[in-house]
């Protein structure tokens, strides 16, 4: 590890009560009084099946406010900066430390008045991510992690993943099947046909701690925003795993990854169940789907 990453990984070490504390207050200010009391005019789309509340941008802005103040010098990457400024983007690759910032990870279910939302934060200098937080405030869970020192859950070590020698054994987590392309489609079924156990997953901070609790073993994602990974993707490696994109090259914070990424156990995982997902339709499938495509012709 070269000097810089070390030596904010050991100032993040020594911080990280009081920055897991900022994230505390910013979701007991802002986040939490919003949930399930959201008003006309608070929740606005901003892409096509998008959504924004102005919890998520008071909460972003709390955060780079203080988290900022408390480390001289650094920068913030955030999802709704991002949005409205692309170009925001670019402080990744600036020499100056980065806090990579996702205010409210599940919006929807925010919104929707789920408890199944979270905070993601992590601290990344030059494409290497040195610390990272996720908060789950209506759950009461906090899992952090630092760059060489492990993974908690409330402050209990996580234990490293072990490659299960039998993919039959192993339980795959796909997103939501409303997000699903004709590719995540077709791993669904290749992963039935393999005999593998599969579930869907409904934000990726929630992924990731259920990566480290082994609800999951392994999770399949066919998107690289930087503000979903970060934090999970530090946490996930820190308790022994790896999240790798589609040509087997770990996940690179700076984009510019092959989809779908997969965040799993070990190599030896990764291979097999990308293996799986890039076999051919079945036979049978294919000739289904050949005549349904030729019935408009007849």
């Amino acid at each position: 590890m070269s000097s810089r990453p070390q030596a904010l990984t050991e100032w993040a070490f020594g911080k990280a009560g009081e920055i897991g504390g900022i994230v505390r207050g910013v979701n007991d200010v802002v986040v939490v009084p919003s949930w399930r009391r959201l008003r006309e005019g608070e929740v606005s789309e901003k892409a096509p099946g998008e959504f924004v509340t102005i919890a998520d941008r008071r909460a972003e802005d709390m955060l780079s406010e203080r988290l900022t103040r408390l480390l001289p010098g650094s920068a913030t990457v955030g999802e709704e900066a991002v949005g409205r400024d692309p170009q925001v983007l670019d402080r990744l690759h600036s020499d100056a430390p980065v806090w990579i910032i996702d205010p409210i990870d599940g919006t929807e279910n925010f919104i929707a008045g789920s408890p199944r939302f979270t905070t993601l934060l992590a601290l990344a200098w030059r494409g290497t991510a040195v610390a990272s937080w996720i908060y789950v405030p209506m759950l009461q869970l906090l899992g952090t992690a630092q760059l060489g020192m492990g993974a908690t859950l409330n402050g209990v070590p996580v234990a490293p993943k072990i490659n299960p020698p039998d993919l039959t054994r192993v339980k795959v987590a796909l997103s939501r099947p409303r997000w699903w392309t004709p590719d995540t489609h077709r791993w669904a079924t290749n992963l039935d046909n393999a005999g593998i156990e599969w579930s869907s997953f409904d934000t990726a901070g929630l992924g990731y701690l259920h990566l480290l609790t082994g609800r999951h073993d392994v999770m399949i994602m066919t998107w690289e925003h930087v503000w979903d990974h970060a934090a999970g993707m530090l946490l996930h490696t820190e308790a022994g795993g790896r999240v790798t994109a589609a040509d087997g090259r770990l996940f690179q914070l700076g984009g510019g990854n092959r989809l779908p990424l997969i965040a799993g156990p070990g190599p030896n995982t990764d291979r097999r169940i990308r293996r799986v997902l890039e076999q051919a339709p079945p036979v049978q499938a294919t000739c289904r789907r050949r005549l349904r495509d030729q019935a408009e012709f007849l």
